[in-house]
């Protein structure tokens, strides 16, 4: 069995919320999991099975910004890449 979790980390994880959902890749001895919280989200990097980056972000609470943001930005960075590099 394992030890219970300090009152911080309990206080940290309350003030989080609970996790809505968990994704994970896995590529060439890497693993990305996004774990998506009610206002965090947390991203790690595994590479052969030790955490080498981990981040939480916080979500932003007022949606002033318009829905399709992400998809234009997305956009900008993949012309960006096809771009001729010189």
């Amino acid at each position: 069995g394992g030890s219970a979790p300090s009152a911080s980390t309990l206080a940290i994880f309350m003030k989080e919320g609970r996790e809505k959902g968990r994704h994970s890749e896995n590529a060439v001895g890497n693993c990305v999991t996004v774990r998506d919280f009610e206002k965090q989200v947390r991203c790690q990097t595994e590479f052969q099975g030790q955490v080498v980056h981990a981040q939480w972000m916080r979500r932003e609470e007022t949606s002033d910004r318009p829905a399709n943001n992400g998809q234009q930005r997305q956009q900008q960075v993949e012309e960006q890449n096809q771009a001729p590099r010189r």
